[in-house]
């Protein structure tokens, strides 16, 4: 569906449903008020839904050969026409062009008043006439009314006939309701016709919640029929945490402090998925005033809450990607940029001794330029793991592992570091156990994590890796007891837009990118990752998978 037709749509939607909460306030209205008033607030409304500045409503007679002016709506009394004859008979023949559509029958424009040949002029204190739009209200094959419209800003067009049509035709009907029994009991089955043919879920409950009567957009909304619907109580079909809110809204239209509750909330469907409305209830009144039922429309906004939540989703990644990107570019400019310059630097001055035959330093000078190389194959390979996992190049492929193993050998790989400080690794571990895991990843994990514990850990200090396993999950931990973190910093430790690399207890560098790969790889098994750790003390990082 193109843009064109979705607006379309809305406008369509927003038209019938400003046409339909109108019908629904007069019908309120005329229970409550005279004849009289109800005219008037009928006019009222045909001008605000079709922009008119002045509206007037005639009855004819039965020998259909006289008028009676009924009424003017209240801003054309109080702005507009001072003009003497409200209630007073007069001659259809003798009345001006907003007639025609007696003559012919049928809604008459007149978008340019002033051109037209058979004007007659107004009455003094009648209101000046731009443009107008007239219909007749048929009874059977008789015109038992009129009801026009003018002065619109722009040119009345088909919409505003269609609105006044319908306006026209309740208001006859409201006034005959008004008249006799009979015209109440036409103009309910009118209100029923509209409640069951509105595109907009309705509802009519009692006080307590109790569902009196549904309209098929509303059972089509939740996917129940209308005797199931019949069966429970708003509070049935409403998400839990939103149930307050609706009963502190009525309360608020009970006690008159509002004349319509809106929200817009959630309900639960028969699949039991949660479904958004758009919710205006208004209270029923009798004759007497007297509170009789609630009235609920409800438009189904679900498309547009998935929508907002995609978006939102769609914000947070992009937050997320800009992150990743200021990440990258810092690595590259920085920290991958160091140990090569400290390669290529001391690569030129071994070069020249060597010529020189000068073999001073030469040693010291190999060393660094291997330490600077160990850097920089460590930052590559990092760099190059998170960057697979940021493009979906890493795919994620477990398999029944032997962890114990797979520890004791990444272990054994990083005792050559940890006596280099003279660190002892020990390990607390059952004899076998079994996961079911990406072996590549949970080896990244493990070596991030032992390599960071001999990074921050002094001389002679220890190091403890643990692992165990209950019905639930695996939980590996790798402890020490070097220099700690602060509380702050902890809560950043896996924050991507954090830039936290440290050095270590030797001044040894690291990219920050470790804990990072560590999280995602954690996550990517359905598992979590934490730290605990105290300044002087040491650290305490756990990661768990689920037990599979």
């Amino acid at each position: 569906m193109n843009t064109e037709t979705e607006k379309r749509i809305d406008e369509n939607t927003a038209y019938l449903r400003a046409i339909m909460e109108s019908m629904l306030r007069l019908v309120n209205f005329s229970i409550s008020y005279s004849l009289d008033e109800l005219l008037e607030e009928i006019l009222n409304e045909a001008e605000m839904l079709t922009g008119s500045s002045i509206a007037f409503v005639h009855f004819i007679d039965e020998n259909q050969e006289h008028l009676m002016l009924q009424n003017w709506s209240k801003r054309t009394k109080a702005e507009f026409c001072k003009a003497v004859g409200k209630g007073s008979h007069y001659p259809i023949s003798q009345a001006g062009v907003w007639v025609d559509c007696i003559k012919q029958r049928k809604p008459v424009i007149h978008n340019d008043y002033a051109s037209l040949p058979h004007c007659k002029g107004l009455p003094e204190g009648h209101a000046i006439v731009i443009r107008e739009l007239v219909v007749p209200v048929f009874q059977s094959e008789r015109i038992v009314a009129v009801l026009g419209v003018g002065n619109k800003i722009t040119d009345y067009h088909q919409q505003d006939v269609e609105t006044l049509n319908l306006l026209a035709n309740l208001a006859w009907e409201i006034a005959g309701r008004k008249r006799t029994e009979e015209a109440l009991r036409d103009s309910e089955a009118h209100f029923h016709k509209i409640f069951d043919t509105s595109p907009v879920g309705m509802v009519l409950t009692t006080f307590d919640f109790k569902i009196i009567q549904v309209n098929p957009a509303f059972c089509k909304f939740l996917g129940y029929s209308e005797t199931e619907l019949k069966e429970f109580t708003i509070k049935d079909i409403t998400h839990p945490d939103d149930f307050n809110s609706d009963i502190n809204g009525i309360k608020k239209l009970l006690s008159a402090e509002s004349d319509v509750y809106k929200t817009e909330k959630r309900y639960i469907s028969k699949d039991n998925e949660v479904e958004w409305g758009n919710l205006n209830v208004t209270v029923i009144k009798n004759s007497l005033g007297e509170f009789m039922y609630l009235l609920a429309m409800i438009e189904n906004i679900t498309s547009k809450k998935v929508s907002e939540k995609i978006l939102r989703e769609s914000e947070a990644r992009l937050r997320e990607l800009n992150a990743t990107k200021d990440k990258f570019f810092s690595i590259i400019s920085h920290d991958l940029k160091s140990p090569f310059s400290a390669i290529m630097g001391f690569s030129e001055l071994l070069s020249i001794q060597m010529d020189e035959k000068d073999y001073e330093g030469i040693e010291e000078y190999a060393k660094i330029i291997k330490d600077s190389s160990q850097r920089a194959m460590s930052l590559l390979t990092n760099l190059l793991l998170w960057a697979r996992s940021q493009t979906s190049g890493m795919n994620f492929q477990p398999e029944y592992v032997e962890l114990v193993s797979l520890i004791n050998g990444i272990v054994e790989l990083a005792n050559d570091s940890a006596k280099q400080k003279s660190i002892k690794i020990s390990k607390t571990m059952p004899h076998n156990m079994i996961g079911f895991v990406d072996k590549e990843m949970i080896g990244t994990i493990l070596r991030n994590l032992i390599s960071n514990a001999i990074k921050f850990t002094n001389d002679n200090g220890a190091i403890l890796v643990e692992a165990h396993k209950n019905s639930k999950e695996i939980s590996v931990s790798v402890s020490d007891n070097g220099v700690g973190i602060p509380g702050k910093t902890i809560e950043k430790l896996f924050c991507l837009d954090q830039n936290l690399s440290t050095k270590g207890t030797k001044n040894e560098t690291g990219t920050g990118l470790g804990l990072i790969l560590c999280k995602e790889f954690v996550e990517k098994h359905g598992g979590k990752i934490y730290a605990e750790s105290e300044i002087g003390l040491g650290s305490k990082f756990t990661f768990t998978v689920p037990n599979i």
